[in-house]
Order: structure tokens, then sequence, then C-alpha cells
């Protein structure tokens, strides 16, 4: 997992920094970007007193953009990582919701960054006195993320997106653990329209 990070963003930056590479590419002007895209998500969970192993799971963004300059998007995005049990017993998300600036350092490529709210949610699945039920736990603190990807134009207003993307939370609190933050990487394949 750590040699395909290194590898992803070694391509990202020569994206970035080799002449014209992506001035080559015949973009169109774009004015509403919408985008979907997702991969694995390495997350670490710390609370008071406890710090978990880096955990592997599915982990996927929804975003809507609009051009405002040459250059710069703004808009929304909402990023989510999901861990399921084997049995399907548990589950925990994390989420967060964003505003976001997206600025494109040369044609394709671009780095991002947003700030807005987050939320981390429990689930457990019990049998009690022989009636099934479902333990929620729920806190909402602030959100952020920050990443960086390339846009592979391959249509006129459809782009393949290699991305890089480090989201997470602070504020976050439950009752019987205290603090307890998610900081989340991920590495993945997005698509965009525009």
């Amino acid at each position: 997992m750590r040699s395909a990070r290194v590898l992803l963003f070694v391509g990202l930056f020569a994206f970035a920094f080799v002449p014209g590479v992506a001035q080559a590419q015949d973009q169109p002007v774009v004015r509403f970007i919408v985008g979907i895209g997702g991969g694995q998500g390495s997350a670490s969970l710390r609370c008071d007193g406890c710090l978990t192993a880096k955990q592997n799971e599915p982990s996927g963004y929804f975003r809507v953009g609009r051009l405002i300059r040459s250059g710069l998007v703004v808009g929304g995005e909402i990023d989510t990582w999901l861990q399921t049990s084997d049995d399907g017993d548990q589950r925990f998300n994390v989420s967060t919701a964003d505003a976001f600036g997206q600025w494109y350092l040369r044609r394709g490529f671009f780095v991002t960054g947003g700030i807005g709210i987050s939320r981390i949610q429990t689930e457990i699945d019990i049998v009690q006195q022989g009636l099934p039920l479902t333990v929620l736990q729920s806190d909402t603190g602030l959100g952020f993320h920050a990443g960086a990807g390339y846009e592979f134009q391959f249509a006129p207003h459809t782009a393949f997106i290699p991305f890089a993307t480090f989201f997470g939370t602070q504020g976050v609190e439950f009752a019987d653990t205290g603090p307890f933050n998610a900081y989340v990487f991920v590495l993945g394949i997005g698509l965009s329209l525009n």
C-alpha cells in the first residue's frame, strides 16, 4: 500500500511539472462539475488513551462544483469511509461534508482543500430478550479534506481522475470514550462530468 501511494504522488507531480503533457490535452471550458469516485481508504481512529492500527476499507466521494474563474472551481463535497465487521453486526462510518476549492496548477493537474462538518457513527446489532436491536451512537464535529488528482479528458465533457485524498474529523465526542476522531487517506479513481 505504501509503494502504491508513493507511485501515485510521483505520477501526479510528474504531470504537474513536466512541460507539454497537460497542454496537449484538448479540454472544454468547464462551467459546472459533477464528480463521483471511490477507492481504498486507510483510516486511523483515535480516542483518549487509544490509537487503533490503520484499517483499510472502501471509501468514496460525491461532489458538485462550479468554475468561478480560470483555474478555480468551488463547490461542495461529501467524503465517506465505511467499515463493516465480518459478520455484519457492527458498522463504523466516518463522513465529512465540506465546501471546497479546487485549483488547477497546470491543465489537468489540480489540488483541492475543503472545510465543513464531519460525522462519526457506530451501529451494533444485538439481541436483547429475544428481540433484535440496533445500538446507534453518533456525533458531529469539524470536517476537512485535502487532496490532488489529474483529469484525463477522454470525451468532450467527461474526465477520468486518479486521485489521492486525506479527510478527517475534529471535535467528535462519544459519551463512553470522550473525544474520538478519525483520519482517512484514500487512493482511488473518479469520474467527472462537466
